[in-house]
């Protein structure tokens, strides 16, 4: 069957090729400024020093307003896409085919041209790597008009070349683009607000300094040479160019990259109010913001403070890889100024006046002068109305960490240590105290009656007048005579908590950080949140449900919960519960979380206690639209079998819920659970590591662990989307599968190893509406044997294919990533033709391809050349047409992106080395 596909010309619009144009402008001009940039002469220095600030006003004197967030965004696109560095820039040493002779020369010309070619490629400099040229670029490009920032890939693997040797060193220079982004802000902050509204930094593989120095040598191989530590200088050359005598000069570590995104977020209240997304990824750990800005503040409180007070509808948070992010400094992202929120809460040390006239704390205090918040004792971090900022110098927005703990391990370390607990417990403060501070008011210190220092008829000869800052500001004490009083803030609500706490929808938090004990404060305080991503809810709700403090909490709108069932839930409380604490009393901390768990030995009540855990997150949780389950339960062997449908039962009152992703061990630890919310799923991820089940009794015993794929469907007939992994196990049919199982709804189908040929060919013939479809390998047998090759792979041809397609064209189909192992060039024509003839994917991949010379035994050597020549030409040819249906000025936007390798067996394993040969058939993209 031979398919026509109408081609229409595609001709690049005048923008775009305008924006090529410009680009390749842009590149020449980075070059040429890196390369300046770095040699020492004192003429250059003056032309590099304006070369940036011209190529800036140069765009900003062309475009403004939407256009130019428009078009700088697609420039973006295009420049992190991968395409930059080009082959010149990167010295790739491409070959001019044009210049090749017919005579090629003796045998040493020949290896002197290939070693001239190799030692070029390879060669690390940064003159020959192309290294910085897309920063550069990045930092010319970028403005406060920018809508999306999108940094979530490393240049390792996308922007270096992959024979420079020194790739895995030298990382994406985003500390640089940030404080060219800051420039841009400070230069139009006047005039206007930033239009960001996506920050994502995640992926980028950006280290901490300590893990470059003392895991991966990077701090020994840039500076082993000369040419190598220019790596090191020109990141600060870029970065400190931003704004002269202000920006940090810095390199592309974590550590950098969060000083340089507190300069972005400093810009004060609501200053971003487009931003509605950020994301950061494992670059954002404790050790990454372990460090201190240029005023001498931490950067673990002053990231979120700072992104607190600029981004009023911020509606998605996402940290969930973050790296033990620590509650203590967390908490300040909701509070206008957290400190003088929850100072009335927790243990203050003394306080005195500096040289400079500011309030601070006492460095080295008494611990009988550690006392808590007083009605009648004078605070001065309390509102005064004579103070000239509603508080005196010294106590606004103080970047101090703020410990949340849990109200019964606090009461214990009071009883405990009695007069040395305020030592103990200085700036920590209770669950039940940071979810009081949302509602309850803020102070304000009563003064007399009458005009204020700052109206007339003030009388100052009743008070003592101080200087109050650097400033020719003054505040007046309290007279003599005058007691002290508070009173209500009368402008608590607008002052308290930041504008984001109204507009967070979406909080994604990660295992190792905050901890739980901030969940009743979160659940409070977010009266729109939906998720909390994978922090322990469950933990903050048991809270809820034993601490009286806490027990008027109501019902949550969250739709979205993580649940770990572990054997003790201890073991990872345990892992960040002592960071906050004094060596002195973590024993003591360790032991509360060690006894928090209530010990159970019998399989009957861990049976009853999972079930109350089930039916507390119903509770408060009705709404649940996705639930992620993990189950690992190694000391509780049997614990959940098929017949304990009542453990989940609460469940079924979730009306709402449609999707779960569900990681445990065997699938007879959930068949139960799908027995009661099978029917209510539309999207399913299902992983069962099996314990090494693989090996058992020839893998047999495997497959009897684990659903086969028409039963799974059955159980959970609404699926769309089901992504499902069996480790070494195969998905296969049961032993008397329906052939007439209604798949129709089924769009999405990932598969993590193994699927069965019976199974692939059953859901093919089923699923007539499947749009993405991933298989990494098809299997002719329900068990796999490792060691037998790749004997288990099913190759096949252009009939059985045929065969499929008459059942189903797939005509919905959008991703095809099959691993498919096919008999001939012939199949695999046919199958891509097939596929684009009935609709359009956007890629097919990755397809084995076996090819073979008709015979293994030949008469002569002309005979041989013939045929090679003959299969040559049918590899190029599928390489060529493969190229063209991905390319968008041939096939507009009919691109489908075609990835696949070939196969040589037989005699023509024998050619498979010689690289010219391979050269002209080889895919471009193996990977």
């Amino acid at each position: 069957m031979a398919f026509e596909r109408s081609k229409s010309l595609f001709i690049p619009t005048l923008q775009k090729l305008c924006l090529n144009e410009h680009m390749k402008f842009l590149e020449s001009s980075c070059a040429a400024y890196i390369q300046l940039s770095l040699m020492d002469n004192p003429l250059f220095a003056k032309v590099t020093a304006n070369m940036l600030p011209v190529l800036k006003q140069q765009m900003e004197d062309n475009m403004s307003g939407t256009s130019s967030s428009s078009i700088r965004e697609e420039m973006l696109e295009m420049l992190f896409s991968g395409k930059f560095p080009s082959p010149l820039y990167r010295k790739s040493y491409v070959e001019d085919l044009r210049n090749v002779p017919d005579d090629p020369g003796s045998h040493e010309d020949r290896a002197r041209h290939q070693e001239i070619k190799e030692h070029g490629k390879g060669c690390c400099s940064p003159c020959c790597t192309g290294a910085f040229i897309v920063e550069t670029m990045a930092c010319i490009i970028i403005n406060d008009e920018v809508r999306e920032l999108k940094f979530d890939f490393s240049a390792e693997h996308r922007i270096w070349d992959k024979n420079k040797a020194i790739r895995k060193y030298v990382n994406f220079d985003i500390p640089s683009i940030m404080s060219h982004l800051y420039a841009s802000i400070k230069k139009h902050k006047e005039e206007r607000k930033p239009q960001l509204a996506r920050l994502i930094i995640n992926g980028t593989g950006l280290q901490t300094r300590q893990f470059a120095s003392s895991y991966d040598n990077t701090n020994f191989i840039l500076n082993s040479y000369n040419e190598t530590k220019q790596y090191v200088t020109f990141p600060t050359m870029l970065s400190s160019s931003a704004v002269e005598g202000y920006s940090y000069p810095t390199n592309p570590y974590s550590e950098d990259l969060f000083l340089t995104i507190c300069d972005v977020f400093s810009f004060g209240l609501d200053s971003f109010d487009k931003l509605t997304e950020i994301q950061f990824g494992i670059e954002l750990s404790t050790r990454s913001t372990n460090v201190q800005d240029r005023y001498g503040q931490p950067v673990s409180v002053k990231l979120f403070a700072s992104i607190g007070l600029c981004c009023p509808n911020l509606k998605i948070l996402d940290v969930s890889n973050a790296v033990s992010l620590p509650t203590e400094c967390f908490i300040h992202l909701f509070y206008h100024d957290t400190y003088l929120c929850l100072h009335k809460y927790v243990y203050l040390p003394p306080f005195e006046v500096d040289s400079y006239h500011c309030v601070v704390h006492k460095q080295f205090a008494e611990t009988e002068d550690i006392h808590q918040h007083s009605d009648d004792a004078y605070c001065p971090w309390c509102f005064d109305p004579w103070a000239c900022n509603g508080v005196r110098a010294g106590c606004e927005f103080l970047p101090i960490p703020i410990p949340v703990v849990d109200d019964r391990l606090y009461k214990i370390i009071q009883d405990r240590y009695q007069e040395d607990a305020p030592k103990y417990l200085a700036h920590v403060i209770k669950a039940s105290d940071l979810v009081r501070s949302v509602e309850d008011p803020m102070l304000e210190l009563v003064r007399p009656s009458g005009p204020s220092p700052f109206e007339e008829g003030f009388n100052e000869t009743k008070y003592r007048k101080v200087k109050d800052g650097g400033w020719e500001y003054s505040w007046y004490e309290l007279g003599d005579d005058e007691p002290v009083n508070y009173k209500e803030f009368g402008a608590s609500h607008c002052m308290k908590m930041n504008h984001l706490c109204e507009t967070l929808q979406v909080l994604k938090l990660g295992h190792l950080g905050p901890r739980y004990e901030i969940v009743p404060f979160l659940l409070t305080a977010l009266p729109q949140i939906k998720t909390l991503g994978a922090i322990s809810v469950l933990n903050g709700l048991k809270m809820i449900q034993d601490i009286p403090e806490l027990g008027k909490m109501e019902v949550t709108g969250l739709e979205d919960i993580t649940i770990d069932i572990v054997n003790r839930e201890s073991g990872h409380n345990k892992l960040t519960a002592t960071l906050w604490a004094s060596p002195d009393i973590k024993s003591e901390v360790e032991h509360f979380f060690e006894n928090l768990d209530t010990p159970i030995t019998s399989v009957a009540d861990k049976r009853k206690n999972l079930a109350e855990d089930i039916k507390l997150i119903t509770k408060y949780c009705p709404k649940l639209r996705s639930i992620s389950l993990f189950l690992f339960l190694e000391e509780f062997p049997g614990l959940l079998r098929p017949t304990e449908t009542w453990i989940w039962q609460s469940l079924e009152h979730l009306h709402h819920l449609e999707n779960m992703t569900i990681i445990c061990h065997e699938w007879e630890e959930v068949s139960a659970l799908f027995k009661v919310v099978g029917h209510k799923l539309g999207r399913l991820c299902l992983s069962l590591d099996g314990r090494g089940r693989a090996f058992e009794n020839g893998g047999q015993t495997a497959q009897n662990r684990v659903p086969a794929l028409d039963t799974l469907m059955h159980s959970c007939p609404e699926l769309h989307t089901l992504k499902i992994d069996l480790r070494m196990s195969t998905l296969a049919l049961s032993a008397t599968p329906s052939q007439h199982l209604n798949l129709n709804k089924l769009k999405k189908l990932s598969v993590g190893l193994y699927l069965t040929k019976n199974a692939f060919e059953w859901l093919w013939t089923n699923a007539a509406n499947i749009e993405e479809l991933l298989v990494p390998t098809i299997s002719n047998s329900d068990t796999i044997d490792l060691f037998s090759g790749n004997n288990y792979q099913v190759y096949y041809t252009k009939d059985m294919l045929a065969a499929l397609f008459k059942k189903n064209t797939m005509k919905n189909i959008r991703k095809w990533n099959v691993h498919m192992c096919l008999a001939d060039i012939a199949s695999a024509f046919y199958l891509v033709e097939s596929l684009r003839h009935f609709g359009i994917p956007e890629e097919i991949s990755k397809l084995t391809i076996r090819v073979q010379l008709p015979q293994n035994n030949y008469g002569s050597q002309e005979e041989l050349l013939n045929d090679v020549a003959n299969l040559m030409q049918q590899m190029r040819r599928f390489k060529l047409d493969c190229e063209s249906k991905s390319d968008p000025a041939i096939e507009g936007e009919k691109v489908t992106k075609i990835k696949w390798t070939w196969e040589k067996v037989g005699l023509f394993q024998s050619f498979a080395e010689i690289e010219q040969l391979n050269a002209m058939v080889e895919p471009q993209n193996i990977a």
